[in-house]
């Protein structure tokens, strides 16, 4: 799952993991993404920007933990941001903006 709000970094962050085979849903922010989830089995990661409009990446988070979907073996996420000091701490890993198309397929064979 990819969790965006800027539709060009979402649509070429899908384009390339659905060239390497993967399935992709996307949301353009973190209530998107909640909606998504109700519909569909536990991806296998999501990647979370932080800064997005109406539910941010935090909030997100912060839903994602009250529900203990991030305890034990939870759902996995990695925050891609630019700004690496404002990184949540906890079950969460990051890559850092902007993301090299290697770096991203990398990222997410490690969980899929």
């Amino acid at each position: 799952m990819i969790v965006e709000d800027d539709p060009d970094i979402r649509d070429c962050v899908q384009w390339i993991l659905e060239d390497e085979g993967f399935e992709v849903v996307t949301a353009a922010n973190g209530a998107e993404a909640e909606a998504e989830l109700e519909h569909m089995d536990q991806p296998c990661v999501v990647l979370l920007d932080l800064m997005m409009p109406v539910m941010n990446g935090w909030e997100f988070l912060d839903h994602l933990k009250k529900r203990g979907k991030l305890d034990g073996d939870g759902m996995r996420v990695v925050v891609v941001s630019a700004t690496p000091n404002m990184v949540p701490r906890g079950p969460v890993k990051c890559i850092r903006k902007p993301v090299h198309a290697a770096q991203l397929i990398e990222t997410v064979k490690k969980y899929c």
